[in-house]
């Protein structure tokens, strides 16, 4: 039987980075539903539901089956070379879904909370952006993730969580793969977690430096999409680390604070960079040219709301290292 003074929570794309620490860092103080399509989910934690979220009826139907207080729509298509290469299914998963659910949130008085993404931008301010700034995405998943922003309604109870380069752990894989077979855990895992990875073996890793975002700790991420849950607040948001930080030195800082040979790291190219996304670049050479230089967010508004920042690289590298030791991965 449900405490009454627990809030629902209902998670989009649980099997995902941000929707596993959703689940894992929200279940003690919440009652957490959620669900998964295409990857199988090894979370205890919450009741989970295998959803396809693009057919509305399926989803008006779970959504009214566990009237939740709260929706966080975490789930995407994400392959990004997928996105380019499949623009219906994107625009499917990406938009159709995401009017489906903000319809229904407005029916059962849910507040809805939208994950969408820094590639909202084309990169080409100097200095980074805010809420003001007019979004101008150069590739497909940005202008999907865009178009979920515009679906949802002037008047709805929603806020846009903008969030940027989420590493971390993934806690829906399954722990049991870690001294065995790690390609589960990498392919679901953070870019992050898979660059590690390499540089545990010894790889050389090349990653370019004029690729700038704000990196953002899942876990971190997780805390403050609660937080403001709980407020009575509305309207866009920018939700990611304070660092802005090009991919060249995220990896320079991550292999200092976990002690790995920073002679392994190399300049490189940004084709370098989108290879370790899984793009054949040779089948998509333009993609390259579709990256944000510049993607870094300006979180001012988020701080002055909620009264903290989220955390810089550093503290957040030094946070994602306590998490991996406690999970066994560094051992």
């Amino acid at each position: 039987m449900l405490k009454k003074n627990k809030s629902k929570v209902f998670i989009t794309g649980g099997s995902g980075l941000l929707g596993s620490n959703l689940v894992h860092w929200g279940k003690e103080k919440y009652h957490i539903t959620s669900t998964y399509f295409s990857f199988p989910c090894f979370l205890k934690e919450c009741q989970m539901e295998k959803v396809s979220l693009i057919n509305s009826e399926e989803c008006e139907r779970i959504l009214i089956k566990y009237e939740p207080d709260f929706v966080i729509h975490s789930a995407a298509y994400t392959d990004l070379a997928g996105c380019e290469i499949n623009k219906d299914r994107t625009w499917q998963i990406n938009v159709r879904a995401t009017k489906n659910i903000a319809q229904t949130c407005e029916k059962i008085g849910a507040k809805l909370v939208y994950i969408s993404t820094d590639w909202a931008f084309d990169g080409k301010k100097v200095g980074k952006y805010t809420e003001e700034d007019q979004p101008s995405p150069i590739n497909s998943y940005g202008q999907s993730k865009l178009e979920g922003e515009r679906v949802l309604s002037k008047n709805g109870n929603w806020i846009i969580a903008r969030i940027a380069n989420v590493y971390g752990w993934n806690y829906a894989v399954s722990t049991k793969n870690l001294l065995g077979n790690h390609s589960l855990f990498l392919n679901r895992n953070s870019w992050a977690v898979q660059i590690l990875h390499k540089l545990m073996k010894g790889e050389i890793v090349k990653m370019p430096g004029q690729i700038y975002q704000t990196p953002t700790l899942a876990s971190d991420l997780a805390e403050k999409i609660f937080q403001m849950c709980e407020m009575d607040i509305k309207g866009l948001f920018h939700v990611c680390g304070t660092t802005c930080v090009n991919r060249y030195e995220f990896v320079i800082q991550m292999a200092k604070i976990f002690g790995l040979d920073p002679d392994l790291l190399k300049p490189g190219t940004v084709d370098d960079l989108v290879t370790t996304w899984g793009v054949d670049v040779k089948k998509l050479p333009y993609f390259s040219q579709a990256i944000p230089v510049n993607a870094c967010l300006d979180t001012a508004k988020l701080k002055k709301t909620l009264g903290k920042a989220l955390m810089g690289l550093e503290e957040g590298l030094q946070a994602m290292k306590s998490q991996l030791q406690e999970i066994g991965f560094l051992d």
